[in-house]
């Protein structure tokens, strides 16, 4: 058991590595270390599958029109915001959440994989599960450690 972004494995210890939802729950430096730390501890030809929130959707999709603002000005973390309760619906318990959001597109996670040294082989949104899902509610990648 462990914590991204501190956990760690071996090298060359695994040949593939799924995180569904899990990296927009780091800041941008983590999420940084974490996708190298990552290949690292794929073997050659490992792949990987990300899955994050996108700033499409959520209660922080308000937000999406600052994201894009933020983005189109070349800030690398477009959709990091530090007042995720400013998000929740009155009557939520804030501190049942995290105290921030990084959501991300697929161009965030395709320049993170690759900088990490990954190849990628398909980056998009997703769509979710949900009923309120759109076509835009996540982002996902699959790379390849070469």
């Amino acid at each position: 058991a462990g914590a991204l972004p501190d956990v760690d494995f071996p090298d060359a210890q695994f040949g593939a590595i799924i995180a569904s939802r899990v990296l927009h729950f780091l800041n941008g430096e983590d999420v940084k270390a974490t996708a190298h730390k990552m290949h690292r501890w794929l073997k050659p030809g490992g792949k990987l599958f990300l899955i994050v929130d996108s700033p499409y959707t959520g209660p922080w999709a308000k937000q999406a029109a600052d994201y894009e603002r933020r983005k189109a000005a070349g800030e690398d973390w477009p959709g990091y915001f530090d007042n995720y309760a400013d998000f929740l619906s009155p009557n939520t318990d804030a501190a049942q959440h995290p105290s921030f959001i990084n959501p991300m597109d697929p161009d965030i996670l395709q320049r993170v994989c690759e900088a990490a040294g990954f190849v990628t082989l398909d980056c998009r949104f997703l769509k979710g599960a949900t009923k309120w899902s759109t076509e835009k509610t996540h982002a996902g990648i699959v790379a390849e450690k070469v």
